[in-house]
């Protein structure tokens, strides 16, 4: 009885483990990740922050060669985009130099939606919300 109890609490711990620890694999970037995402929202420290004239239209693509393309009104950024399967971290490089990485944590990751977390904006943690075309 008593390894019966052991053996389905290790189970439960397991499953509680694969549910709230999600890690992303090189298929589930490949599948789901690379791809054309347009802005849904975003929060700031838990806040819906309302999308401005120049956020409305705004869209990024994600290119299987590692390159991204972020087109808004207000105009485009290229780079270079890398996903650290280590650390579970997505990191854009612009290219120019003078701007550091911009590393985000992908928090929800589905054929539909992505999640970005964004831990040390400027004004505290944001989320990114972006649906896929």
């Amino acid at each position: 009885m008593i390894k019966k109890t052991v053996f389905t609490l290790i189970l439960l711990m397991g499953f509680t483990s694969i549910i709230y620890c999600q890690t992303y694999t090189q298929l589930d970037i490949e599948n789901k990740f690379i791809n054309k995402w347009t802005l849904k929202s975003v929060e700031v420290n838990n806040k819906a922050t309302p999308l401005n004239a120049k956020q409305k239209n705004a869209y990024s693509i994600f290119a299987k060669d590692s390159t991204y393309t972020n087109i808004s009104d207000n105009g485009h950024e290229t780079g270079r985009w890398y996903f650290d399967y280590k650390k579970q971290v997505l990191i854009l490089n612009d290219g120019k130099g003078d701007n550091p990485d911009m590393k985000m944590k992908i928090e929800r990751l589905t054929d539909k939606e992505c999640v970005l977390l964004l831990p040390e904006a400027n004004n505290g943690a944001a989320k990114i919300f972006l649906v896929r075309n």
